[in-house]
């Protein structure tokens, strides 16, 4: 069953990559390069899963994440 999945990475080759291999696998993939670019998909999209960098730049995944958590607790 395919899924939408937000994919949080500041390094566009990876983002490209890991994209491409959801995207073949047969998932939605919404590629972000940053929280604030993520944050705009989640207010847009059935996101049912994130998958999200450590080191965002100057951001944290970690608290991302939990910014995640708390925008969409489900």
């Amino acid at each position: 069953m395919p899924m939408e999945i937000l994919l949080v990475d500041d390094d566009k080759a990876t983002r490209q990559w890991l994209s491409s291999v959801l995207t073949a696998e047969g998932h939605i993939c919404h590629p972000a390069r940053d929280p604030q670019e993520a944050e705009a998909c989640l207010e847009h999209e059935n996101i049912q899963l994130a998958l999200v960098d450590i080191y965002l730049g100057s951001a944290s995944g970690v608290e991302f994440l939990k910014r995640i958590k708390a925008l969409r607790p489900d």
